[in-house]
């Protein structure tokens, strides 16, 4: 001003460009589950604001946070934004595979079969994926689910058990 009279000011800024660290602790990515109730757990940092599948989540003043939701059959997307303050952006993905019905199971037996050869192969289809046991032994399954194997059997009646188990 004319009288020499002078203001100043300081002013100290942060600037902050690391978006905000997020660690998803459940569900593991590419994980198989068959209850249709997910529970998505992990930490932030206090004061983050949180969204799984586009819903807020309030993070915990120790930085946890949990939320469930429903898992639809067959693969399920859960995406978790975290932004900071300023806008800064973290984003993590899990890919999680619900499947509550049980695997295909098909052989090439009928019940109370008679055959007239020790040595039968016993072939079968199931679901791509599944692990099968025939009489406790695991048998290799093919791409697109078909399986094989050989028994030696017993004169008289012969038990043969079947289980195939998908990854859920």
């Amino acid at each position: 001003d004319p009288a020499g009279n002078s203001t100043r000011l300081a002013r100290e800024i942060t600037l902050v460009t690391t978006p905000p660290d997020v660690l998803v602790a459940n569900p593991q990515d590419d994980e198989w589950t068959n209850q249709a109730l997910a529970t998505v757990s992990g930490q932030a940092p206090p004061g983050t604001q949180l969204e799984i599948n586009d819903r807020p989540v309030g993070v915990e003043q120790d930085g946890s946070f949990q939320y469930e939701l429903f898992l639809e059959e067959g693969d399920n997307l859960i995406r978790v934004v975290a932004t900071d303050d300023v806008g800064n952006l973290t984003t993590q993905e899990r890919l999680v595979h619900l499947k509550t019905r049980p695997p295909l199971l098909a052989l090439n037996l009928e019940e109370g079969a008679t055959v007239g050869d020790a040595t039968l192969q016993v072939t079968g289809r199931t679901d791509a994926g599944t692990t099968v046991t025939v009489n406790g032994q695991v048998v290799p399954v093919g791409a697109l689910g078909d399986f094989q194997v050989v028994l030696n059997l017993f004169q008289g009646d012969n038990l043969i058990q079947a289980e195939a188990r998908d990854q859920a």
